[in-house]
């Protein structure tokens, strides 16, 4: 099994850009981390709706990290966990599922500058 350091990425990417390419890869050199999985957001838990369907933003995270596989990946997983997307529902899941293949020393939360004020609203935001 291979050991390391995660950044999990998670937003609405609607549409993704160069500044969540931007701040993924600064996160990932600051902290060292050996990929970051960019998640997509199924339906957000604050009620707002994207401009685009899930599958569409999922495919356009891909095309922005189509040169970026050595670090950095898409994972769809919150299409299969109850609505609304809730953080440490998709964070424990996505633990749970790279156990499989990973030993994971270390998973890193990494956040849009949009959500600075908003975390305290979020679910056991105390146990991230």
């Amino acid at each position: 099994m291979l050991a390391a350091s995660y950044g999990l990425f998670g937003g609405a990417f609607a549409p993704p850009h160069m500044g969540h390419l931007f701040s993924a890869l600064w996160a990932a050199k600051v902290h060292d981390l050996g990929r970051v999985l960019f998640v997509p957001t199924w339906e957000n838990a604050f009620g707002k709706e994207p401009a685009a369907s899930f599958a569409d933003r999922a495919t356009m995270t891909r095309g922005l990290l189509a040169q970026q596989a050595a670090w950095a990946g898409v994972s769809t997983i919150e299409r299969s966990l109850e609505a609304p997307s809730r953080t440490h529902r998709t964070w424990t899941a996505l633990r749970e599922k790279m156990m499989l293949d990973t030993d994971i020393h270390l998973l890193r939360l990494i956040l849009g500058y949009d959500l600075k004020d908003r975390w305290h609203d979020w679910e056991i935001w105390e146990q991230l």
